[in-house]
């Protein structure tokens, strides 16, 4: 579940994750589920905070994190995650994810690493 002193560690080393893949994708999977907890300061001021630093303000991440996170957020299991449920949670999800997606396509603008149909996709 939530591990506090990840945000904590993160920040101190300027947003760059472990070079070791397994962990680093551990982090990147963390972050992306945390994306639809009702916690606003889990949601909103960490897990947002911190892709929006990966993609646009340390621009650090690998493509092969861009495409996970990419891959994540454009699956339609978890972009439409109980879109015909009225007064659900999940429209956190959905949303933070729609707005991954844009960070996404930001930081393509500058690195070019979505294909032509991966954009039409989203």
């Amino acid at each position: 579940m939530h591990n506090p002193n990840l945000f904590n560690t993160l920040k101190q080393n300027e947003y760059t994750l472990p070079k070791d893949p397994n962990t680093s994708n551990e982090i990147i999977d963390t972050m992306l589920s945390y994306l639809s907890s009702t916690d606003s300061e889990l949601r909103d001021n960490i897990a947002y905070n911190i892709f929006s630093e990966w993609l646009v303000g340390q621009d650090n991440l690998t493509t092969e994190q861009k495409m996970r996170i990419y891959n994540y957020a454009v699956n339609k299991n978890n972009l439409l995650f109980k879109i015909n449920i009225i007064d659900s949670d999940a429209v956190f999800q959905r949303s933070f994810l729609a707005l991954i997606i844009a960070l996404l396509l930001e930081n393509n603008k500058v690195h070019n690493f979505l294909t032509d149909s991966e954009i039409r996709e989203t």
